[in-house]
């Protein structure tokens, strides 16, 4: 079994290579870094949220602290609520106001990888606002304890991206292979050798998750180096390849031709795509984008190549790969089906 699996992998690799998929795959890849380094800007104006809480009965001069960095400006009732919105929202930071009117002491809660000359603006409008004339009565606290430099946007696109292209390129080109090898009889005709159909699109699966492989390292490298735990990003790649192939498979088993898979394709698409508008408003993040399996993938893949966000969630890997599994099962008896009706 595992030779059979093995050679429909290596046959998949030689009608890649003839059909110049490599070529396609790295070339993509080489766009999209010449699209991130030169063509897409590091950092954009945006209006960051401050949260405060103060303990004292404290009129604040709301035309001082509406400076041009920080524009929205909310109060909340108290510490935990303070950190509950600054750990939803990582572009906001928060003040915490104690002692008394006359002798005011401000703490600024920042995520910690902000721009040190923003830090001092922060600080200086704050102490201006406030009326806090002492630095002795100002402190800064980081929410993380890992500081690093800013992370700059065009490189914070780089997961999603990732998601699209390495996880789902699976959805495309998998409908192109199933349509092709059905128009020109190739796996009704694998049916009657002694392989087994879940062998026959294994060979495919592990095809493309070696293509997504291929764009992540020509795509990763050059703009991070060797700084990246690669082995956490090509397990999640991986597993998002697998998952995502394996709905695919599903959704190409019903049709004959592109057209007529035209709206289920861009449907799957979009739905799988969808987690990424919480990926860039944090503030956006209904349940029910949770559930989408993409959700996890994405934010995985931020945490591997931006450490501050935090640590690998192996829950979600796994959860990832059970659904996996369960969907590339119902793929192959599907198409056991479809061959016994031929």
């Amino acid at each position: 079994m595992i030779k059979r699996i093995f050679f429909n992998f290596l046959k998949e690799v030689k009608i890649g290579w003839r059909g110049n998929y490599f070529l396609l795959t790295v070339g993509i890849a080489v766009f999209y870094i010449v699209f991130i380094q030169f063509l897409l800007p590091g950092f954009i104006n945006q209006n960051t949220n401050v949260y405060i809480f103060t303990e004292i009965d404290f009129e604040i001069d709301y035309e001082d602290i509406r400076i041009e960095e920080f524009e929205n400006v909310f109060f909340v009732n108290d510490l935990d609520e303070l950190h509950s919105k600054l750990d939803k929202n990582r572009e906001s930071f928060g003040i915490y106001i104690s002692g008394t009117e006359s002798n005011p002491k401000v703490e600024l809660f920042i995520q910690g990888n902000e721009d040190e000359a923003l830090k001092e603006v922060y600080k200086i409008s704050i102490l201006n606002s406030f009326g806090v004339l002492s630095e002795n009565n100002f402190n800064k606290v980081y929410l993380n304890n890992k500081i690093s430099s800013p992370i700059k946007m065009n490189n914070y696109m780089v997961p999603i991206l990732l998601l699209t292209e390495a996880v789902m390129m699976g959805i495309i080109f998998v409908f192109t292979m199933i349509f092709t090898e059905k128009n020109e009889g190739t796996i009704y005709a694998y049916s009657v050798t002694p392989g087994k159909i879940f062998e026959y699109l294994l060979g495919k699966v592990l095809y493309l998750i070696f293509l997504g492989l291929i764009f992540t390292s020509v795509f990763c490298v050059p703009l991070f180096g060797f700084r990246v735990n690669y082995l956490e990003l090509f397990l999640v790649i991986a597993l998002g390849s697998f998952f995502s192939t394996s709905v695919s498979l599903i959704f190409a088993s019903f049709y004959d031709n592109i057209s007529q898979s035209l709206f289920s394709m861009l449907a799957l698409n979009l739905i799988l795509i969808a987690p990424m508008f919480s990926y860039l408003i944090p503030s956006f993040n209904p349940p029910i984008m949770r559930i989408i399996p993409t959700y996890g993938i994405l934010f995985n893949l931020r945490n591997i190549l931006f450490s501050d966000y935090g640590n690998l969630i192996y829950s979600d890997l796994l959860v990832i790969l059970l659904e996996g599994i369960v969907f590339f099962l119902i793929s192959s008896v599907l198409y056991n089906r479809m061959i016994k009706k031929k």
